[in-house]
Formats: C-alpha cells, structure tokens, sequence
C-alpha cells in the first residue's frame, strides 16, 4: 500500500460533516477513511463509466458483423507494402 502524500482540502457545511462522521461510525471507521473510501469508489466509477461503450442489442450485432466481414483493401496501403522496405540493401 503506498503512502499518502498529497492532501486535498474541501470546506463542508456543519450538516455534512456530521453524515460524515455518522457514516464513518456506522461502518467502523474514521472519517477521513470512510472520505477516502467514498471518492476511490466515485472516482473509479466516473472513471469506469467513461471506458464502457454500452450498445443495445441490434446495435452490438452490428458492430459484430463489421468485425467479422473481411476488411476492403486500401490502395496506397497496397502500393505501399508492394515498395522494397528501407531497411532492406
């Protein structure tokens, strides 16, 4: 586990604070964990949320078909394969 080295300071109304404190209690922890704790989840999620495509059904078996049909060729890719390489004597 790495050590804390940053530090971030956000001011709270007195009402949040003592959710806070609360929460913290109820699961058995410090505030400052249960904080913590709480904006890993929130991070990775948002996080998460943003590398997930989510596609309806008939969408996905479309994207599937154009995986699965051969690709067209493209012509200066051609041309350019077809050159002797310059790494070559």
């Amino acid at each position: 586990m790495s050590v804390a080295k940053e530090r971030i300071e956000v001011r709270v109304d007195a009402d949040l604070k003592e959710s806070v404190d609360r929460a913290a209690s109820i699961r058995g922890t410090t505030a400052a964990a249960f904080i913590k704790s709480t904006l890993r989840d929130a991070a990775d999620q948002v996080i998460d949320s943003e590398r997930r495509v989510a596609l309806e059904e008939a969408s996905w078996e479309r994207v599937r078909a154009m995986l699965d049909e051969e690709p067209a060729p493209i012509p200066e890719m051609v041309e350019l394969f077809r050159r002797k390489s310059v790494f070559e004597a």
